[in-house]
């Protein structure tokens, strides 16, 4: 939603059943707003997309909105190691034998890979795209979120009231406060 068709920022949104989830007791709606895309999308990025198994290690290169969330669902996963670092090209080119890389989310800035093409077949590496999660991935995250085990309380920085959605967009534009996320609650 709101890449190929009208999504939050409609008048009205036509929300198919199967991407719907009932909001438990014990999650802030502030918290359960940003698991869909911002939770979800590195959630399924590394469990699905990038297969990370028990005792792997981890290198997170962008830790901004996702990247954050990332590092968090890293742990859950009980990876061994968790390397985060803001955005560098050389995140191929430090992978080892069978090393994935999951390129997360939109960028609009152009994929360089570093290394000669041929370790890519060498050291059988896998550089992979990934965008969205699936629905089964939001039951999940409620749970973990509710569990305590995964603490979204520092991803928002601000709530505003429907009416003033104008300015929490333009607070995000202008980067007054430093805001994380703004969320929207009706």
């Amino acid at each position: 939603m709101g890449q190929n068709y009208d999504g939050g920022c409609a008048e009205y949104v036509l929300v198919p059943f199967g991407a719907m989830a009932a909001l438990p007791d014990g999650i802030p709606f502030e918290q359960a707003a940003l698991i869909p895309d911002a939770v979800a999308t590195p959630y399924s990025g590394l469990i699905h997309r990038g297969r990370l198994r028990l005792g792997e290690v981890v290198g997170l290169w962008g830790i901004g909105g996702l990247g954050t969330h990332a590092v968090q669902i890293a742990r859950l996963a009980r990876a061994a190691l968790i390397i985060a670092v803001d955005p560098l090209d050389q995140a191929v080119s430090c992978l080892g034998r069978y090393g994935r890389a999951v390129i997360i989310g939109m960028c609009l800035e152009p994929v360089q890979l570093t290394e000669p093409s041929v370790m890519l077949g060498y050291m059988n590496h896998a550089v992979k795209g990934h965008d969205g999660y699936e629905p089964r991935d939001i039951a999940q995250l409620m749970r973990l979120v509710a569990s305590g085990r995964l603490d979204l309380s520092r991803s928002v920085s601000h709530v505003v009231p429907l009416e003033d959605v104008a300015r929490g967009v333009d607070r995000l534009r202008t980067k007054e406060g430093n805001p994380v996320r703004i969320v929207v609650k009706p």
